[in-house]
C-alpha cells in the first residue's frame, strides 16, 4: 500500500468521526480530545502536505471546511 492510499484511508476515518460530531455533539465527552475540531484539523493537515495528490488535497479541504463549520 502506498502513502497516498494510507492518506485516503486516514481521511475516510476522519470523515466518519466528523459525521458523528456533526450529528451528535454529545458523542464524546466535552473534555475528550476527540470532540475538539482543532484535534481533527491538525490530523488533516498532517495527512495532507505538499506531496499529496490533487484528490487528497481537495478531500482534505472539504473536511477542513466542515470542521470550520462546527467550530463556530
Amino acid at each position: 500500500m502506498n502513502v497516498n492510499e494510507l492518506r485516503r484511508k486516514e481521511l475516510a476515518h476522519i470523515e466518519t468521526v466528523l459525521t458523528v460530531l456533526e450529528t451528535s455533539q454529545k458523542a464524546f465527552s466535552a473534555k475528550c480530545l476527540l470532540s475538539r475540531p482543532s484535534y481533527w484539523k491538525a490530523r488533516v493537515l498532517t495527512v495532507c502536505n505538499e506531496n499529496a495528490e490533487a484528490d487528497i488535497s481537495a478531500r482534505a479541504q472539504k473536511i477542513l471546511d466542515r470542521l470550520a463549520a462546527i467550530s463556530q
